[in-house]
């Protein structure tokens, strides 16, 4: 996939590996092997509404060793967890909103994207896989699976 697809796409991706590091890949099976269009517009609205909820439930902790607090959507205590295989590991040294009991507490996560993407985003993926027919599905696809690649934005 070209870099400028890569760049052009990135908050879609963000989105969609959330829940590949909560384990939850149906979202993302959905586009990987949509067969229509309108398969992977569905999926994508579903994503972004789960993801709208999960964001009204985050959870602001501060990390050791990290400058900036960051916004969790999930964690597991469970370092082991084959779910949360994709997600970041870390120990909470402050909880600033959300559950106390992480407080301390070595915890595999799933933060918050920096970015969401943009209503004109996501119409815009959405618009490119419908025109380019056989090959929008094909980039529906790679997006998807760049959404399985443990990468983070520089």
């Amino acid at each position: 996939m070209s870099i400028h697809l890569k760049e052009e796409f990135q908050e879609i991706i963000d989105v969609l590996s959330v829940f590949a590091k909560m384990g939850a890949y149906g979202l993302v099976d959905r586009i990987a092997g949509a067969l229509t269009p309108e398969a992977v517009e569905h999926a994508l609205y579903d994503a972004m509404r789960s993801l709208n909820a999960l964001l009204r439930q985050a959870s602001t902790i501060k990390l050791k060793n990290v400058d900036k607090p960051v916004r969790i959507v999930d964690w597991t205590e469970d370092l082991n967890d084959p779910k949360y295989q994709l997600a970041e590991e870390g120990e909470v040294d402050e909880v600033i909103s959300g559950s106390s009991e992480l407080r301390g507490k070595r915890i595999r996560y799933v933060r918050v994207p920096d970015y969401l993407p943009s209503q004109e985003k996501l119409d815009n993926f959405v618009n490119q896989v419908r025109e380019k027919g056989f090959e929008g599905l094909s980039l529906a696809r790679r997006i998807a699976l760049l959404a399985l690649t443990p990468y983070r934005r520089g």
